[in-house]
């Protein structure tokens, strides 16, 4: 659903950020990051965005 409302209405960082959580969920961290950190280059206000990258980022 959420790459249907990138295809309708554009990328965001909110939905960047939820197609993250979505990988993260998956157990799939690596490209959970590359979501999160999009998601903060088209919003680098968006706090949840930059909290889960700073979690993912040592990780990695």
């Amino acid at each position: 659903m959420f790459k249907q409302s990138e295809d309708l209405f554009g990328r965001s960082a909110p939905t960047s950020y939820n197609l993250g959580l979505c990988l993260l969920g998956l157990s799939r961290p690596s490209e959970a990051l590359v979501f999160v950190v999009e998601a903060c280059q088209l919003d680098p206000a968006f706090e949840p965005a930059r909290l889960v990258r700073r979690k993912l980022e040592p990780n990695m």
